[in-house]
């Protein structure tokens, strides 16, 4: 866990770059539509308190709750915390269950597919 938790503080430390406030607002909107596009696109299935539920309605849920806390979020790390790490009403972890896979945190997932997004946006850039 502490090696997953390294990485991902290396991830973070290495995409820190001086940009406008537009650039960041753009970036932070790119990077939201493409996980949000990736929830859709999963064929996996969300667990959220107890019940399974289809990437539709995953997408309806992080939707709402983004529309809720979107004057809170300054990065994408904090919308995937905010509206896909854990029920609102109980406090448990969201889940992904996708085919031949085991269960895993969703918040996991999401910044798994954030990851490979900025390193591919960075080697298109570069």
């Amino acid at each position: 866990m502490d090696s997953m938790i390294n990485r991902w503080v290396l991830l973070v430390a290495s995409t820190i770059v001086l940009v406008s406030p537009t650039q960041a607002s753009e970036q932070l909107a790119n990077e939201i539509s493409y996980l949000k596009q990736q929830v859709k696109d999963s064929h996996c299935q969300f667990l959220h308190n107890g019940k399974l539920y289809q990437p539709t309605a995953m997408l309806d849920y992080i939707e709402r709750r983004y529309k809720l806390f979107k004057d809170d979020i300054g990065n994408t790390e904090e919308f995937i915390v905010l509206t896909a790490s854990s029920s609102a009403k109980t406090g448990q972890s969201l889940k992904i269950q996708c085919p031949d896979k085991p269960p895993m945190k969703t918040q996991g997932w999401l910044l798994d597919k954030l990851q490979k997004f900025r390193l591919t946006t960075a080697q298109r850039s570069n």
